[in-house]
């Protein structure tokens, strides 16, 4: 265990704590920070990477299907949910758009905000309907299984 681990964990125990656990509550300790905390950090971090896998491979596909007045109605329902700036919604263009989108991704430090976040995202290609409703299906699909995982 790193030092500087040991002595806050040492610290943090009170003196009864220290006498009656020693060692082993701080060595418990320790690891109840590595598997706990450290672990869902890496975990949220492998699922943004996921998230944004799934965008990559559907990433033309949304392109293509995203243009002209479809392209605005995204752009103005995601400004309304939050998602992109009122800046990015007078002349938006798709690169921009998934930019500020992906950003956000790495902005979501639990799973169920990751969660909350893509299926805003879905919910406003299935709004807009068509082709990009059937894309949208897919894309939540994906996103679901590796999000459960």
């Amino acid at each position: 265990m790193p030092t500087y681990l040991y002595v806050l964990l040492w610290i943090a125990l009170d003196g009864d704590t220290r006498k009656v656990c020693g060692q082993h509550a701080v060595f418990n300790a320790y690891h109840y920070i590595i598997y706990n905390i450290i672990a869902k950090e890496t975990d949220i971090t492998q699922l943004q990477q996921a998230v944004k896998d799934v965008l990559n491979e559907y990433y033309a596909t949304l392109g293509d299907l995203l243009i002209g007045s479809d392209l605005q109605q995204f752009a103005r329902e995601l400004c309304a949910k939050s998602i992109i700036t009122p800046h990015g919604i007078s002349n938006p263009s798709f690169d921009d758009i998934m930019r500020a989108f992906c950003a956000g991704i790495k902005l979501k430090r639990t799973r169920s905000k990751l969660e909350n976040y893509c299926s805003t995202f879905v919910d406003i290609l299935v709004n807009i309907g068509g082709p990009l409703k059937e894309a949208a299906e897919i894309i939540n699909d994906e996103w679901r299984e590796c999000l459960s995982q």
